[in-house]
């Protein structure tokens, strides 16, 4: 008999904390291509960029490793599901999942948005959460599909 293959959860883990980084600094490209877009001043634009933006995405730095970490893991203990063609469709379901919990529902509860549209309100939107969610979790499901085969 043949045992089943164990967990590969380094490779998810370290598939996740890529990613993670990955879409962290893609947001911070698009928070500078918007306000960019929006101000149409390129002194604004770098002022936002080195303060204002750069200091919200400190912010999410640590929810954006928590949901990377754990699609990773997750990933990695389904390791079966995860090294198949329908690996990236997992991790971008429960990327999407993940972060719908952490971004739209846990955050807002631990800091309440404001009613002037401040930072919290623009990452508790369901639509953008799920849209960084499938993100996320597409890449650490392909990442990891590569990690694991070892190239």
């Amino acid at each position: 008999m043949t045992e089943p293959p164990a967990p590969k959860v380094f490779p998810g883990v370290a598939a996740g904390i890529v990613s993670a980084v990955v879409v962290l600094f893609l947001a911070y490209a698009g928070g500078v291509v918007v306000i960019a877009v929006q101000s149409q001043d390129l002194l604004t634009t770098l002022l936002a960029a080195v303060t204002v933006l750069l200091l919200a995405i400190i912010l999410i730095f640590l929810p954006n490793m928590l949901v990377g970490v754990l699609v990773g893991l997750l990933l990695g203990l389904g390791s079966r599901l995860a090294s198949r063609p329908l690996g990236p469709i997992a991790g971008a379901l429960i990327g999407f999942a993940l972060a719908e919990t952490v971004f739209s529902f846990a955050i807002p509860r631990v800091v309440p948005p404001q009613p002037d549209g401040d930072f919290v309100t623009i990452i508790s939107n369901r639509y953008l959460t799920g849209a960084y969610g499938l993100l996320l979790g597409s890449l650490t499901g392909l990442l990891f599909r590569r990690l694991s085969r070892g190239g």
